[in-house]
């Protein structure tokens, strides 16, 4: 059931909040502004590791909070990417090739994850 869930958040939902991302017209305030997001989740992923998980060391909710804040990183920095390149590229279909790459590369981890099992399983 957690391997369903997690491929359907990674192959539906990271697509989808990347696509809403990296949408709308890019322009230096909200290349700025993403920007500014992903190293505030990367903070706070490193902050709840750091100081919240030793705390609360038998539950596995902080763990999955850090897990969940650097994959919504990982997904705003490609969003970042996309906008960035797709503000100093201006051919359109160039455009759509780079927006294809970063919707694909939002999967990535999955197959981290996948690669992490098939090692652990010898």
């Amino acid at each position: 059931m957690k391997l369903i869930v997690t491929f359907f958040v990674v192959f539906v939902l990271g697509p989808v909040l990347f696509w809403r991302l990296a949408r709308p017209a890019p322009s230096r305030h909200r290349i700025a502004a993403l920007m500014a997001c992903a190293i505030l989740l990367m903070i706070v992923a490193f902050g709840i590791a750091t100081w919240m998980a030793p705390m609360y060391e038998p539950s596995p909710y902080p763990g999955l909070a850090v897990i969940v804040a650097s994959w919504l990183s990982w997904i705003v920095v490609l969003a970042y990417c996309a906008l960035a390149l797709r503000y100093r590229i201006k051919s359109r279909p160039l455009q759509k090739v780079i927006f294809a790459i970063g919707a694909m590369a939002t999967t990535l981890p999955w197959f981290g994850l996948y690669t992490a099992q098939m090692l652990a399983e010898e």
